[in-house]
């Protein structure tokens, strides 16, 4: 997971230090091309690893399995 700060300096993490973050109180968000912007949570199943999702709108281009992989 990664992205651009407002300064614009890229950022990266593993999925499992988002997710530890998140629940520390960490907000993420993910933006669509056409700026809108979604909130992301964590989601654990029972029995299952936490992941991130984000929160349901109207928009499917700004959900994180739209966005490309960092590099």
């Amino acid at each position: 997971m990664g992205g651009l700060l407002p300064s614009g300096q890229p950022w990266a993490m593993s999925i499992d230090e988002a997710v530890a973050a998140a629940r520390t109180g960490t907000v993420f968000t993910s933006a669509a091309p056409a700026g809108t912007i979604a909130a992301v949570r964590v989601v654990q199943p029972q029995g299952r690893p936490a992941f991130l999702q984000t929160v349901p709108d109207s928009d499917p281009a700004n959900n994180l399995f739209r966005l490309p992989n960092c590099p």
